[in-house]
């Protein structure tokens, strides 16, 4: 896995044995806790049941009988529909929660299991106790324990409430009226602090972007990935606001209130219920009701409650006590786990036989492989902050990319990532295109046919200038096999190149981790006794291709000391029976026409500001082997997920882990990778 993913592996093995904690100490602290939320019940229920009873006894009983007797056959329906509606998005709080915690449940089996464990905590009371038991009885044969479920509940109460925030701000800010009445305070009060929230949110939006790791008092706090506040802010949509018409539709056309005004005051009463902890909010939802909406007649809108609770408290509670039923006496779902779950895939065997050397990139140590579905071929990935970047083609025969390019966009989908793909072929790209996902040139793949290649010829001239430059000043090359690197002085030259770079790039090329390095035969330049330069070379696994990876020269390196030593690899890999040599990426290159608002921008940046890149320079480094020229393309299914993709990348590569993948061998390496 990846560091990111080590990270949170570490991170919920910490919290899923601090929840697990079989001490007698921890379960006091869970017995005091459980004795204070009763209390706690108790003290907000009593109160509030006795104030309803007393506005209760100035009502006319027979008025509120009436109106239940009369209840319209199709508001009833309505309500009964709504709740359906509501109960659709309930279910799917435990597939998100799931998902954030990485554990192996099925998505149907967590929808099965999110609508019998929250309609019985929203019916029942106790919602975190009551959630966690029946999420443990739901998917204890997965494995799950009742620390688990307890994550899972914990994580499902704040996904629900951020959301639920979000939604009774946002319809705050529109129409404060009844929360204006409820509270106290005047409309433009209720507006200003829904307004805050808002922005408050929109700001931690910005940053899970922009700035998704900050450093506050010397420690740093990652922000959870945009999609997940978003995916709970619609979740939260799709429940509250079909759970508020599911009452307003009970309340008689000509005395109901306006239906922007009635569903802040419900959000409000319902999560006031809720936080009450009393079963289905009882007594809180109908005294706040009651109290927010006195234009509405009492009789009627106390009968409206009463069906309301009987239909969206009460129908939900039975059909899941019928499901845990049937799945306790066995005769549930016994889907097992993920269908989708796949056995650990070992990835040597496809790249024994790949055909690009850039496939090497799969022994960097911080890429995950995603599989096809057949088990044929693989893409390597590596999950940033809110995109899971995927970067070249499909290792494996080309009728396989299209199950693989579904598995990673599946993978994606789990972690609330935006699936992309990063410089990828033409052939890959037209594939995606038809897929539905949308395509952009990014830069120019230089490819040296080692048929044809020779440093004469007019074309070479300036090849072969750089070449008697580098000889003239005294560069010699010493090529160096497989495991054979002279890692001390490579170590040296890559620590004074990042230091003059501003540090290592990473992700989509080597970089300088002692285990990878020695991975590769590699060439070396020296002046005397000092190394000024080195290259390593990668290999395809069937042999049909090498290329260059990574490239580091000292600040003193003489003038032509990087072309000697391609022009060295370059004639080692076509003594070795390779048809073609990599000479690797040139990013915002080789788009003439631009086809997009993407490849539009990409030719500005290269036109116009070269100040931002050094694309120029490495393009005439590598044209002077006069390369075949290949375009290389960024696929992303829609605008926003090629925005967070395109961050993630940018960051991936100028922000290798290094030091997360491969211990250091010994203290001087653990010197040289802090540097």
């Amino acid at each position: 896995p990846c560091a990111c993913c080590v990270c949170e592996g570490k991170r919920l093995a910490f919290l899923r044995s601090s929840m697990s904690d079989p001490s007698d100490a921890a379960r006091r602290r869970i017995s005091a806790k459980s004795v204070f939320r009763v209390a706690l019940c108790l003290l907000i229920a009593v109160p509030v049941l006795f104030v309803l009873a007393g506005m209760v006894r100035e009502m006319d009983r027979q008025l509120i009988h009436d109106a239940i007797v009369n209840m319209p056959g199709m508001a009833i329906a309505a309500s009964g529909l709504l709740t359906v509606l509501s109960f659709l998005a309930v279910a799917r709080y435990d597939d998100m929660a799931i998902r954030i915690l990485g554990f192996d449940v099925s998505k149907r089996r967590a929808i099965g299991g999110g609508f019998i464990a929250t309609s019985l905590s929203q019916s029942l009371g106790f919602g975190f106790f009551v959630g966690s038991v029946a999420r443990w009885r739901c998917y204890r044969d997965l494995g799950i324990g009742l620390a688990q479920a307890a994550m899972i509940s914990g994580v499902v109460i704040a996904g629900f409430m951020t959301g639920f925030a979000v939604i009774l701000s946002a319809m705050a800010a529109v129409m404060p009226k009844g929360l204006a009445t409820l509270t106290g305070l005047d409309e433009f009060t209720v507006r200003s602090t829904a307004t805050l929230v808002l922005l408050g949110t929109a700001v931690f939006l910005t940053l899970s972007v922009l700035a998704p790791r900050l450093h506050i008092a010397g420690r740093q706090i990652s922000l959870p990935p945009a999609k997940v506040l978003t995916t709970q802010v619609y979740l939260a949509a799709l429940d509250v606001v079909p759970a508020a018409m599911a009452l307003w539709v009970l309340i008689p056309g000509e005395v109901a209130p306006a239906i922007m005004v009635f569903i802040p005051v419900y959000l409000a009463a319902l999560g006031l219920g809720l936080a009450s902890n009393a079963p289905g909010g009882i007594g809180v939802l109908e005294l706040t009701c009651l109290t927010a909406l006195p234009f509405v007649p009492p009789e009627q809108l106390l009968a409206a409650l009463i069906v309301h609770r009987a239909i969206y408290f009460g129908l939900p509670v039975v059909v899941a006590l019928i499901l845990l039923v049937v799945r306790e006496i066995g005769a549930s779902d016994t889907d097992g786990g993920t269908a989708a779950a796949a056995p650990t895939r070992d990835p040597a065997p496809l790249l024994a036989d790949s055909t690009r050397a850039e496939a090497s990139l799969a022994w960097l140590g911080d890429k995950e492989f995603i599989f096809s579905p057949c088990g044929r071929a693989f893409i390597m990935a590596t999950a940033g902050q809110n995109a899971f970047v995927a970067v070249s083609d499909p290792i494996g025969p080309e009728a396989a990319w299209p199950g693989v390019a579904r598995a990673f966009r599946e993978a994606a989908r789990r972690r609330f990532l935006a699936p992309i793909f990063y410089r990828v072929s033409p052939g890959f790209a037209e594939m995606l295109a038809r897929a539905g996902i949308g395509t952009d040139q990014i830069g120019m793949e230089a490819r040296v046919d080692l048929t044809q290649y020779t440093t004469q010829g007019p074309q070479k001239r300036e090849l072969r200038r750089k070449l008697k430059q580098a000889d003239k000043a005294g560069v010699t090359l010493q090529f160096h096999a497989v495991g054979q690197v002279p890692l001390s002085r490579f170590r040296a030259v890559s620590a004074e190149w990042a230091r003059s770079k501003g540090g290592e790039r990473g992700f989509s090329m080597g970089y300088f981790v002692a285990e990878y390095i020695n991975r590769f035969a590699a060439i070396e330049a020296r002046i005397g006794n000092k190394s000024v330069g080195f290259l390593t070379i990668w290999w395809s696994g069937a042999g049909q291709e090498a290329g260059l990876d990574v490239m580091r020269l000292t600040d003193d390196a003489p003038d032509g000391t990087m072309h000697a030593l391609t022009d060295a690899a370059i004639a080692h890999a076509a003594a070795e029976g390779a048809a073609w040599f990599s000479l690797a990426s040139v990013p915002f290159a080789g788009i003439t026409a631009p086809q997009s608002l993407l490849e539009a921008a990409v030719k500005y940046v290269h036109d116009k500001r070269p100040d931002m890149h050094g694309s120029a320079g490495l393009y005439r480094f590598k044209n002077a082997f006069r390369p075949v020229w290949e375009p290389r393309f960024v696929a992303a299914p829609g605008p926003m997920s090629m925005a967070l993709g395109l961050l993630d990348t940018a960051r991936l590569v100028n922000a290798p882990m290094q030091d997360q993948h491969f211990a250091a061998e010994d203290d001087e390496d653990a010197a040289v990778l802090a540097l």
